[in-house]
């Protein structure tokens, strides 16, 4: 492939926009459904009403988004060098620059290498309470060990996945962004400006 030619065909740029464009449609949609959710979530009153919520309509969501953020930043850092030249341009043409929240490696993992994310954690000494999903503080007590496998903090606003934890809005925010820059770039007849 010759990138400096293939990068203007009109082939090359309709593919990327288009390919990443699912991606970041979907984080949209599940934001959408996260704050929709959410409001249900500031609504609670009792703590029967708490126990009743279903936390995997805020969890669902934002591991979604997560998920599509970690895959969109392989269109910025690719595990392929070969796939360097097409991410440079990318990155030029969408201004991600490498203070993105998306240029965070453990974001990465998250779609590249999740499953040996879960090996990894398994490997360590798993006693005490395992919780499942938890939405509330993260914070856990120093008396006691908690395996957390997914967790959100409204408060704070972090998600946290096996131990690692996210800033949710400046992701969100950063894919956002580039969303609107793809979508102006689909109605530019498929080009980058």
């Amino acid at each position: 492939m010759d990138f400096e030619k293939d990068n203007k065909s009109p082939a090359f740029q309709a593919f990327n926009i288009e390919s990443m464009i699912f991606i970041t449609f979907s984080s949209v949609q599940m934001f959408e459904k996260f704050g929709e959710n959410m409001k249900l979530y500031s609504q609670i009153k009792s703590k029967e009403e708490f126990l009743k919520f279903n936390f995997d309509a805020l969890l669902d969501p934002i591991h979604s988004i997560m998920l599509n953020a970690s895959t969109l930043a392989g269109y910025f850092w690719p595990l392929d060098p070969s796939s360097q030249p097409r991410a440079n341009f990318l990155k030029e043409k969408l201004t991600v620059s490498e203070k993105s929240p998306l240029a965070n490696p453990k974001l990465h993992c998250l779609s590249n290498n999740f499953h040996h994310m879960i090996e990894d954690y398994l490997k360590g000494d798993i006693t005490g309470e395992i919780v499942p999903r938890h939405v509330g503080p993260l914070a856990k007590p120093d008396d006691q060990v908690i395996h957390l496998f997914r967790g959100y903090d409204p408060e704070k606003n972090v998600f946290e996945l096996l131990g690692e934890e996210f800033m949710f809005q400046p992701i969100a925010e950063e894919v956002f962004r580039i969303h609107n820059l793809i979508l102006a770039a689909q109605k530019n007849n498929y080009k980058f400006s």
